[in-house]
């Protein structure tokens, strides 16, 4: 769960990620895909950056460059409800 929340920077359009740059997703998504269980209370996990040109290559043709971005950390993600969340960098 999130131990403390604050205000958070917006990105003007001028930060530029490298691939494994670390991130932070925030979102009350599925906890147990078994289940289908839901977060009760916000929930943040750390993942990190994959490159556009990586993601092109893992995802084909699912990937939109224009409104789309990749993470991943081995075991961990966001899940479904998570989609529009808070990622910070």
């Amino acid at each position: 769960p999130i131990e403390s929340v604050g205000p958070i920077e917006m990105d003007t359009g001028a930060m530029e990620l490298s691939h494994g740059s670390d991130l932070k997703a925030i979102g009350i998504g599925v906890t147990n895909q078994m289940t289908g269980e839901r977060a009760s209370v916000l929930q943040e996990v750390g993942m990190r950056y994959v490159s556009k040109e990586q993601c092109k290559l893992l995802f084909r043709g699912a990937f939109r460059e224009s409104h789309m971005m990749c993470a991943f950390e081995e075991n961990k993600g966001t899940c479904s409800g998570d989609s529009g969340t808070i990622v910070s960098a």
